[in-house]
């Protein structure tokens, strides 16, 4: 499953769940709709969790040596979703390069 988030209280991202996995990557531009701001940037997070071992998900294993290649196939095919949905991150200045940078290398 797809599923960007943006509504707020929690900051904006996207990403995938499998059984399995969940991939989440917080972009770091936040932007109120409530209010006429500018979008606020921070750094660029990823967070991976293992559902199996850690159904509350509690342990970030993003930077685990162990989950290099789940980290491939999950960012693999959550930009096949993104295109799928034609979800271009147009909608946020700077989110298509900050997507380009994180989920394109």
């Amino acid at each position: 499953m797809y599923y960007h988030y943006q509504l707020g209280g929690i900051p904006n991202h996207y990403g995938i769940r499998t059984n399995r996995h969940k991939l989440i990557f917080f972009h770091g531009i936040e932007h109120s709709w409530l209010e006429d701001s500018v979008p606020r940037a921070k750094t660029p997070t990823w967070e991976l969790f293992d559902l199996k071992r850690d159904p509350k998900e509690m342990n970030n294993v993003y930077n685990d040596p162990a989950y290099t290649d789940i980290v491939k196939d999950l960012k693999n095919r959550l930009r096949q979703l993104k295109e799928k949905y034609e979800d271009n991150d147009e909608f946020l200045p700077g989110l298509k390069q900050i997507t380009r940078k994180h989920l394109y290398r």
